[in-house]
């Protein structure tokens, strides 16, 4: 199997899960290749990887992208900053506080 994957996702996200799969002895012969996100599509409809991970969605004819995690982001700055677009009380609490 071949695994196309930006490299800050081999790095960050999937270096664990690899070298659990090496440690293992996981019958599988694994490739890994490390390029920009969008050359994974070209990849993949070249038949060159199996399978691609990647932060941007693009649409092509032959390939289908499913979603596989999403994680929320927040703007920090001072409160007297011209950056403040939302004020903290209107920010989702529930997500507020599984960051705490």
């Amino acid at each position: 199997m071949t695994v196309g994957s930006a490299d800050s996702l081999n790095l960050y996200l999937f270096s664990t899960l690899y070298n659990q799969i090496l440690n293992d002895n996981v019958p599988i012969k694994l490739q890994i290749r490390t390029q920009q996100c969008s050359y994974n599509y070209m990849l993949l409809e070249n038949r060159e990887i199996d399978i691609g991970f990647t932060v941007t969605q693009f649409r092509y004819k032959n390939i289908i992208t499913t979603p596989l995690l999403s994680e929320p982001m927040f703007l920090v700055c001072r409160t007297n900053s011209n950056y403040n677009l939302v004020p903290s009380t209107q920010v989702n609490l529930t997500l507020r506080k599984s960051f705490l």
